[in-house]
């Protein structure tokens, strides 16, 4: 059986949608199984592992340094090929038994009309992957598009976070505001993204 390995990168809200992104993968491709690792960006102490303390379970981690990312000399040769498209250079890599990443960033130039989780799904179901092969996943995955209108399906595998300050969520209609301050003060490339798209600094 091959392994899909998810990796999570960022704060709880971006580990929230990569775990919820597995999770919707995991009940179209029941052949495969489904691990995870964590960024350099979080090993390093950027950020926390913080998915453990909303959901049910623990997830199933690997060491990413011990996943065998084999043939690299290969793959490293193959990206000689001008000529090739990337899909055919991930199908060519896949053949030699040396596929063995997916960026979401990557992956317009496969389907530009698809969002990226559909685009992923798409991939995984055409490239049929090698027996025994590991396949790590990298991206943020933040449309929730493809799993939003069966969402219930999902909420067995969070705790319930509910408690006397919040009970009064429950049952009632309300508006939720998520402040990005890091995004405004972690670098002036961000900050000048952020200010021209969104809401100035002041707001």
């Amino acid at each position: 059986m091959s392994n899909i390995i998810f990796e999570f990168n960022g704060g709880l809200g971006n580990q929230v949608f990569q775990y919820l992104a597995s999770l919707y993968l995991k009940k179209e491709f029941k052949e495969y199984r489904f691990k995870y690792c964590i960024s350099d960006y979080i090993k390093f102490g950027h950020r926390k592992l913080e998915i453990n303390k909303v959901i049910c379970e623990k997830v199933n981690l690997v060491d990413k340094d011990n996943i065998k990312l084999n043939k690299l000399i290969i793959n490293k040769s193959l990206t000689k090929f001008e000529n090739l498209t990337r899909k055919n250079l991930f199908n060519f890599k896949n053949y030699l038994g040396c596929l063995n990443s997916i960026s979401e960033k990557n992956l317009y130039y496969f389907y530009p009309e698809l969002n990226s989780l559909e685009s992923l799904k798409k991939i995984i179901t055409e490239i049929n992957f090698c027996k025994n092969s590991i396949l790590k996943i990298i991206g943020y995955w933040q449309n929730p598009k493809n799993y939003i209108l069966q969402i219930d399906d999902f909420y067995k595998y969070f705790k319930d976070s509910y408690n006397d300050k919040t009970i009064f969520l429950k049952n009632k209609e309300y508006i939720s505001i998520h402040m990005r301050r890091g995004d405004y003060i972690s670098n002036k490339k961000t900050y000048n993204y952020y200010f021209s798209k969104f809401s100035p600094l002041n707001y």
